[in-house]
């Protein structure tokens, strides 16, 4: 079998894609496959080449970048390069950021570049041929799952969900880390009673391989055994993360974790779309309020028209309990939809947890708000089930009929 690597050209820029076609041919350890324009047919052509190497080079390095990031979510198995003459060194920063292989600078000795190419390539395929032994082993054992909390209005309790469902996991056994991707405004650590020193900003500052050395340096550790990568601070952090470097993270933490449980801005953006296509799980949180409720079928309708699946989400129904006028087949008729679970009403006992720095699942086990979210986690994990402690079975019929059951229709 031949060891050479085989090679495309994607290019929009004439002279840049003659020096690349006059150049590769000669390379005995490149098999050059010949050239395709970057148009919404290119995929197609990835698809019957099969190429190892892709190089990149549009009218800037910038455009290179958002080929690269288009084609890399359908054609990951590619290692990406962008060509381009004399980049500066902010310029290679933001390529190592984005996850590209390398750079190719065409006005310098191309044949040293190409040394130089293939190596840093096969030294790329051999690392992730290891760690695709590693994650074939491990997924053997337990496969790694991922959990995304999604919302379209502020409120609604879903970051304190998220962090309650990875706290119980966490405290279970699992091993498990909690992704706050609502970078604006993230409050988890908070939640957690946790004063990051890191955040996400910090590490999209990191050009490096995210192994789990890297992220450790990142991570805060939870007494439950949760791990948190906490959202940036400050709006220019929120600015550094880019959807490239989230699923690059996210790609790093399902090989280290059994679960990661992702927390979300009210919103659908890239950032959230790309941890959405690496996760299996989808929970949209709501209240029992009519602005909630249409908002919520705002996001549903939004996520039908890129092209997901309606029912893939699950719908929850945050602060069930509370008195506002609405029945549950109200809230089927606003959704359209059935629901998923219910999780009921105090929110004086979550504030007054949550001020302690503490989570009320966490903090008071055995309280009817906690009992229900540990039922909840029963039902997305089956793996690691519930076992209510002795007090808590004395409830009688308020442990047997909770709040956090299924709907008649979810």
């Amino acid at each position: 079998m031949s060891d050479r690597v085989r090679t495309l050209l994607i290019a929009d820029n004439e002279p840049l894609k003659e020096k690349v076609e006059n150049w590769c041919p000669t390379l005995d350890n490149l098999e050059y496959l010949g050239f395709v324009p970057a148009t919404p047919k290119t995929l197609q052509a990835l698809q019957l080449y099969l190429p190892d190497l892709l190089l990149v080079g549009m009218t800037n390095w910038q455009e290179s970048l958002q080929v690269i990031s288009r084609l890399s979510l359908a054609y990951p198995h590619g290692a990406y390069v962008v060509v381009t003459p004399n980049p500066n060194a902010s310029a290679i920063r933001e390529m190592m950021r984005a996850g590209v292989l390398d750079y190719l600078d065409v006005n310098a000795d191309m044949n040293q570049a190409a040394v130089s190419l293939l190596q840093t390539y096969r030294a790329s395929r051999k690392r992730y041929e290891r760690l695709s032994v590693q994650v074939l082993s491990e997924r053997s054992v337990r496969p790694a799952k991922s959990i995304v909390f999604l919302g379209n209005t502020g409120g609604v309790g879903k970051s304190t969900l998220a962090t309650s469902i990875a706290a119980v996991f966490a405290q279970r056994g699992a091993k498990t880390v909690l992704l706050d991707l609502n970078l604006r405004s993230g409050v988890d650590p908070i939640y957690l009673g946790l004063s990051p020193d890191r955040t996400l900003a910090d590490l999209a500052a990191e050009v490096t391989d995210l192994d789990a050395t890297v992220l450790n340096r990142y991570l805060l550790h939870h007494s439950t055994g949760l791990d948190v990568l906490c959202a940036p601070r400050t709006a220019a952090g929120a600015a550094s993360i880019t959807p490239a470097l989230v699923k690059i993270l996210l790609q790093a933490l399902l090989r280290q974790y059994e679960y990661v449980v992702i927390d979300t801005p009210p919103l659908l953006d890239d950032i959230v779309l790309t941890a959405v296509d690496a996760s299996q799980d989808f929970l949209l949180v709501s209240t029992m309020n009519v602005s909630a409720l249409h908002n919520a079928r705002r996001l549903m309708d939004l996520w039908n028209k890129l092209g997901y699946s309606e029912t893939d989400l699950k719908h929850i129904i945050n602060r069930s309990g509370t008195k506002s006028g609405l029945r549950i087949s109200d809230v089927h008729r606003i959704l359209k939809s059935s629901v998923f679970w219910q999780v009921g009403n105090d929110e004086k006992a979550m504030n007054r947890a949550i001020n302690d720095g503490e989570l009320l699942v966490l903090k008071h086990p055995n309280h009817r708000i906690s009992r229900e979210l540990n039922r909840l986690a029963d039902s997305l994990f089956e793996r690691y089930r519930y076992r209510p402690t002795r007090r808590s079975r004395s409830k009688g019929s308020g442990f047997n009929l909770p709040f956090g059951k299924k709907s008649a229709q979810g």
